[in-house]
Protein backbone atom coordinates (compact mmCIF):
# COMPACT_ATOMS: atom_id res chain seq x y z
CA UNK A 1 0.00 0.00 0.00
CA UNK A 2 1.32 3.23 -0.71
CA UNK A 3 1.77 5.89 2.04
CA UNK A 4 -0.28 8.22 1.29
CA UNK A 5 -3.03 5.70 0.93
CA UNK A 6 -1.77 4.74 4.94
CA UNK A 7 -1.77 8.47 5.54
CA UNK A 8 -5.78 8.59 4.54
CA UNK A 9 -6.56 5.61 6.72
CA UNK A 10 -4.14 7.55 9.75
CA UNK A 11 -6.13 10.59 8.75
CA UNK A 12 -9.52 8.92 9.17
CA UNK A 13 -8.80 7.23 12.83
CA UNK A 14 -7.72 10.86 14.05
CA UNK A 15 -10.99 12.54 12.63
CA UNK A 16 -13.34 9.72 14.52
CA UNK A 17 -10.51 9.77 17.93
CA UNK A 18 -9.34 12.66 19.40
CA UNK A 19 -7.30 10.56 21.59
CA UNK A 20 -4.61 10.21 19.03
CA UNK A 21 -2.27 11.79 17.09
CA UNK A 22 -0.77 11.53 13.84
CA UNK A 23 2.84 11.60 13.63
CA UNK A 24 3.15 10.81 10.46
CA UNK A 25 3.65 6.87 10.19
CA UNK A 26 1.96 5.86 13.08
CA UNK A 27 -0.90 7.40 15.46
CA UNK A 28 0.41 7.90 18.94
CA UNK A 29 -1.56 7.67 21.96
CA UNK A 30 -1.97 10.91 24.19
CA UNK A 31 -0.40 11.46 26.53
CA UNK A 32 2.91 10.33 25.09
CA UNK A 33 5.34 10.21 28.54
CA UNK A 34 8.25 7.44 29.38
CA UNK A 35 6.15 5.24 26.79
CA UNK A 36 4.93 4.88 23.68
CA UNK A 37 1.13 3.16 22.78
CA UNK A 38 0.14 3.28 19.11
CA UNK A 39 -1.04 2.17 16.01
CA UNK A 40 0.81 1.28 13.23
CA UNK A 41 -0.25 0.21 10.14
CA UNK A 42 2.13 -2.56 8.56
CA UNK A 43 2.15 -3.86 5.15
CA UNK A 44 0.70 -7.40 4.93
CA UNK A 45 1.08 -9.75 2.17
CA UNK A 46 -1.50 -8.26 -0.25
CA UNK A 47 -0.15 -5.37 -1.77
CA UNK A 48 -3.30 -3.09 -0.95
CA UNK A 49 -3.80 -3.90 2.25
CA UNK A 50 -2.42 -3.47 5.56
CA UNK A 51 -1.93 -4.86 9.18
CA UNK A 52 -3.35 -3.02 11.91
CA UNK A 53 -1.68 -3.02 15.63
CA UNK A 54 -2.01 -1.72 18.52
CA UNK A 55 1.38 -1.96 20.44
CA UNK A 56 3.33 -0.72 23.79
CA UNK A 57 6.91 0.04 23.80
CA UNK A 58 8.67 1.63 26.45
CA UNK A 59 11.02 4.62 25.32
CA UNK A 60 13.90 3.94 27.72
CA UNK A 61 14.90 0.84 25.91
CA UNK A 62 17.20 2.01 23.05
CA UNK A 63 15.51 1.00 19.59
CA UNK A 64 15.83 2.37 16.44
CA UNK A 65 12.29 1.18 14.95
CA UNK A 66 8.70 0.37 16.39
CA UNK A 67 8.69 -2.92 18.32
CA UNK A 68 5.61 -4.84 18.33
CA UNK A 69 7.04 -7.42 21.31
CA UNK A 70 3.83 -5.68 23.46
CA UNK A 71 1.37 -5.49 20.09
CA UNK A 72 -1.25 -6.76 19.18
CA UNK A 73 -2.46 -7.41 15.50
CA UNK A 74 -6.30 -5.79 15.70
CA UNK A 75 -8.97 -7.74 14.10
CA UNK A 76 -7.18 -11.53 14.18
CA UNK A 77 -3.80 -12.29 13.05
CA UNK A 78 -4.36 -12.46 9.52
CA UNK A 79 -6.81 -9.88 8.84
CA UNK A 80 -5.55 -7.21 6.64
CA UNK A 81 -7.62 -3.78 5.85
CA UNK A 82 -7.47 -1.86 2.66
CA UNK A 83 -8.50 1.76 2.52
CA UNK A 84 -11.89 1.38 1.70
CA UNK A 85 -12.33 -0.20 5.11
CA UNK A 86 -11.19 2.92 7.25
CA UNK A 87 -14.27 3.07 9.09
CA UNK A 88 -13.59 -0.88 10.05
CA UNK A 89 -10.21 0.03 11.12
CA UNK A 90 -11.31 2.53 13.07
CA UNK A 91 -13.91 0.54 14.74
CA UNK A 92 -11.53 -1.85 15.11
CA UNK A 93 -8.60 0.72 17.05
CA UNK A 94 -12.05 1.55 19.09
CA UNK A 95 -12.65 -1.52 20.41
CA UNK A 96 -9.40 -3.45 20.41
CA UNK A 97 -6.83 -1.27 20.51
CA UNK A 98 -7.48 1.07 23.54
CA UNK A 99 -8.32 -1.15 25.38
CA UNK A 100 -4.95 -2.98 24.96
CA UNK A 101 -3.13 0.07 24.92
CA UNK A 102 -4.75 1.45 28.19
CA UNK A 103 -3.24 -1.91 30.07
CA UNK A 104 -0.04 0.15 30.08
CA UNK A 105 0.17 3.68 31.26
CA UNK A 106 3.95 4.20 32.78
CA UNK A 107 7.05 2.16 33.73
CA UNK A 108 5.04 1.19 37.09
CA UNK A 109 2.87 -0.80 35.45
CA UNK A 110 5.27 -3.46 33.75
CA UNK A 111 6.62 -4.05 37.12
CA UNK A 112 3.43 -5.93 38.12
CA UNK A 113 4.79 -8.53 35.94
CA UNK A 114 6.22 -11.73 37.09
CA UNK A 115 10.44 -12.29 36.01
CA UNK A 116 10.55 -13.85 33.23
CA UNK A 117 12.25 -16.10 30.81
CA UNK A 118 11.71 -13.95 27.96
CA UNK A 119 14.77 -11.87 27.02
CA UNK A 120 12.33 -8.61 25.91
CA UNK A 121 10.07 -8.94 28.84
CA UNK A 122 12.69 -9.34 31.40
CA UNK A 123 14.99 -6.32 29.69
CA UNK A 124 11.12 -3.92 30.31
CA UNK A 125 10.78 -5.56 33.66
CA UNK A 126 14.65 -4.78 35.03
CA UNK A 127 14.84 -1.13 33.11
CA UNK A 128 11.35 -0.29 34.52
CA UNK A 129 12.42 -1.16 37.90
CA UNK A 130 15.30 1.23 37.61
CA UNK A 131 13.08 3.98 35.82
CA UNK A 132 11.07 3.93 39.29
CA UNK A 133 14.08 4.16 41.55
CA UNK A 134 13.20 0.64 42.49
CA UNK A 135 17.09 -0.16 42.49
CA UNK A 136 17.33 -3.58 44.42
CA UNK A 137 14.65 -5.00 42.88
CA UNK A 138 16.20 -3.61 39.39
CA UNK A 139 19.97 -5.34 40.21
CA UNK A 140 17.92 -8.69 41.02
CA UNK A 141 16.28 -8.19 37.47
CA UNK A 142 18.90 -6.84 35.71
CA UNK A 143 21.36 -9.69 37.13
CA UNK A 144 18.34 -12.40 35.85
CA UNK A 145 18.26 -10.43 32.55
CA UNK A 146 22.45 -10.81 32.33
CA UNK A 147 21.81 -14.84 32.95
CA UNK A 148 18.95 -15.20 30.44
CA UNK A 149 21.64 -13.46 27.77
CA UNK A 150 22.82 -16.70 25.33
CA UNK A 151 26.56 -16.56 25.77
CA UNK A 152 27.50 -18.86 22.89
CA UNK A 153 25.99 -16.47 20.66
CA UNK A 154 28.06 -13.60 19.08
CA UNK A 155 24.90 -11.47 17.53
CA UNK A 156 25.63 -8.42 17.33
CA UNK A 157 22.28 -7.16 19.01
CA UNK A 158 23.25 -9.55 21.96
CA UNK A 159 26.65 -8.07 22.45
CA UNK A 160 25.18 -5.17 22.62
CA UNK A 161 22.41 -5.82 24.88
CA UNK A 162 24.94 -7.29 27.24
CA UNK A 163 27.02 -4.12 27.53
CA UNK A 164 23.58 -1.94 28.49
CA UNK A 165 22.83 -4.72 31.16
CA UNK A 166 26.58 -4.47 32.30
CA UNK A 167 26.61 -0.65 31.84
CA UNK A 168 23.16 -0.08 33.63
CA UNK A 169 23.80 -2.85 36.43
CA UNK A 170 27.09 -0.61 37.16
CA UNK A 171 25.62 2.30 37.28
CA UNK A 172 22.79 1.20 39.44
CA UNK A 173 24.95 -0.06 42.37
CA UNK A 174 27.47 2.79 42.10
CA UNK A 175 25.57 5.80 41.59
CA UNK A 176 21.94 5.83 40.79
CA UNK A 177 21.65 9.48 39.31
CA UNK A 178 23.61 8.74 36.52
CA UNK A 179 21.71 5.16 36.34
CA UNK A 180 18.65 7.73 35.65
CA UNK A 181 21.00 9.97 33.55
CA UNK A 182 21.67 6.36 31.48
CA UNK A 183 17.94 5.33 30.58
CA UNK A 184 17.36 9.16 30.01
CA UNK A 185 19.66 9.63 27.26
CA UNK A 186 18.64 6.09 26.20
CA UNK A 187 14.94 7.59 25.84
CA UNK A 188 15.96 10.45 24.03
CA UNK A 189 17.84 8.04 21.29
CA UNK A 190 14.79 6.10 20.73
CA UNK A 191 12.72 9.42 20.37
CA UNK A 192 15.24 10.88 17.98
CA UNK A 193 15.17 7.96 16.35
CA UNK A 194 11.25 7.07 15.85
CA UNK A 195 10.76 10.97 15.49
CA UNK A 196 9.05 11.41 18.37
CA UNK A 197 8.93 14.73 20.25
CA UNK A 198 12.07 15.36 22.16
CA UNK A 199 11.43 16.12 26.19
Amino acid sequence: MKLSEKKKILHSITSEMNDFYDNGTLLIYKPLDRILRGVCLEESREPDKVYVWAFIQPLYIPQTTEVFNFGKRLGGGCASWGTTESGVISRLVSEEGLPYLNTISGPEDFIKWKQSDILYTQQVIAYSLVVIGNYSDGLFALRRLMDLIPKDLDYDYLLLLKEQVAHLTHLCETNPEKAQALLKQWELFTRSSLRLPLK
